[in-house]
């Protein structure tokens, strides 16, 4: 029998976590570029698929793209959905399409890690430095907290979460790894480093 978990206790442990993240990301080290540099060969494809076994297709990829459309038509201010169509996008390389509908997503909501973090990545990749390194550093500046909280009040993400095997003590680890990629991404920049970050979804 499948457990429904009450609402405050749902709310008590995403604050945990939330906390747990805000120390840990104050003790980040700073990576070296051969570090990181080793890193970049992990780009994160949908995992959603087949049990997380095998990346998505082509033609999965824009099945989902037509989705999250679908979803924006009914919900024009769901920031999540033109996240993920964005996310979608930059995995088809239409870098362009990519960060309109991110820019849509921080219209909708300001302090969600993930849509400054691949906006960045698409810069970091077209070689624009300036306007990468702008978008890592907001990345990094996002509250935890409210990124917890966005990541476990949205439907979208409960359900790639549930759809590709991860629970809700994975969150804690994946946002520190996006902010260890965020440092890593004003690194990069600085150094005008231009390769691929991971794009990531969550």
């Amino acid at each position: 029998m499948n457990k429904i978990v009450h609402p405050i206790a749902a709310l008590v442990i995403f604050t945990l976590l939330a906390v747990s993240i805000t120390h840990n990301i104050r003790r980040l080290p700073v990576q070296s570029l051969d570090t990181i540099l080793a890193y970049l060969a992990s780009d994160e494809l949908f995992f959603i698929e087949n049990g997380g076994r095998r990346p998505c297709s082509a033609y999965s990829l824009r099945k989902w793209g037509d989705y999250f459309k679908r979803v924006i038509r009914l919900m024009p201010a769901m920031a999540d959905a033109h996240g993920m169509l964005g996310f979608c996008y930059a995995h088809m390389r239409d870098g362009d399409k990519a960060a309109a509908a991110l820019r849509k997503a921080i219209g909708f909501n300001p302090y969600f890690w993930g849509f400054y973090y691949n906006l960045g990545a698409i810069y970091l990749k077209q070689g624009q430095f300036t306007q990468a390194r702008e978008y890592f550093e907001k990345a990094l500046a996002t509250p935890p907290e409210l990124n917890v909280i966005f990541i476990g009040s949205s439907k979208i993400y409960t359900d790639l979460v549930r759809k590709s095997n991860h629970n809700t003590a994975d969150l804690q680890t994946r946002l520190q790894q996006g902010y260890k990629l965020s440092l890593a991404g004003i690194q990069l920049c600085a150094s005008k480093i231009r390769t691929d970050l991971p794009l990531r979804m969550f």
